[in-house]
Order: C-alpha cells, then sequence, then structure tokens
C-alpha cells in the first residue's frame, strides 16, 4: 500500500480493515500479525492499535465489513426484475461475482471452518 503523497488524505481505518481483510484470508487469524497488517499501510503497530485496540477488534471490524459487502449484492440480485427463478439466479450471480472480485471473504470463512 506504501506512504500517502503529502497532502493526500487516507481513510486510514478502512485502509486497516483492508489490510487486515487481506492478512486474515492469507493467514487466518491466529497467523495474522498486527505488524504485517500494520506495515501493509504504512504505519507501526502502536498507531494501528489506535484505531483497533485488539486484533480481536480489528478482525469483528473485517468481519462486519465483509458481511455488509456480502449483503449488498445479495440485496442487487434481490432488487432483479423477472421470475422467481430469475430472481434467484441474479442472487446467486451477484454473491458469486462478489467472491470471485475479491475471494478474501471466502477464504477468512475457509479459516474459520478449520
Amino acid at each position: 500500500m506504501g506512504r500517502p503523497k503529502r497532502g493526500e488524505r487516507v481513510d486510514t481505518p478502512q485502509a486497516l480493515r483492508l489490510a487486515a481483510e487481506a492478512e486474515f484470508a492469507a493467514h487466518g487469524f491466529a497467523g495474522t500479525r498486527l505488524e504485517d497488517i500494520a506495515a501493509r499501510v504504512g504505519i507501526k503497530r502502536p498507531s494501528l492499535l489506535g484505531h483497533f485496540a485488539t486484533k480481536e477488534a480489528l478482525y469483528e471490524a473485517v468481519i462486519a465489513s465483509v458481511f455488509l459487502r456480502l449483503r449488498d449484492s445479495i440485496l442487487a440480485g434481490m432488487a432483479s426484475q423477472g421470475s422467481f427463478d430469475q430472481r434467484l439466479a441474479a442472487v446467486v450471480g451477484t454473491f458469486a461475482d462478489a467472491l470471485y472480485d475479491n475471494p478474501a471473504p471466502a477464504q477468512i470463512f475457509v479459516h474459520e471452518l478449520l
């Protein structure tokens, strides 16, 4: 991710959630280190802890964000027109597209199931 350019505003909590999502997807909760998440954003661990007091709090924020995005994709499919079968296909399609475009949520779910 790197450091922002001088004068560039960054939504640090959002950047941390996205970096954490990638780390949790790759390594699971237990294998993820706060230092690695902070490094992806270009900050140090103490700065991360200024935004999220614990690894658990950051993980909860990541999971909440993932479910909101997946919910939005499902709602978009549900809003489509057509018969029940067509709308169901749209829901499944938008959900699958969302996971194809960003597989991290599925990877996090797999780590949780294991």
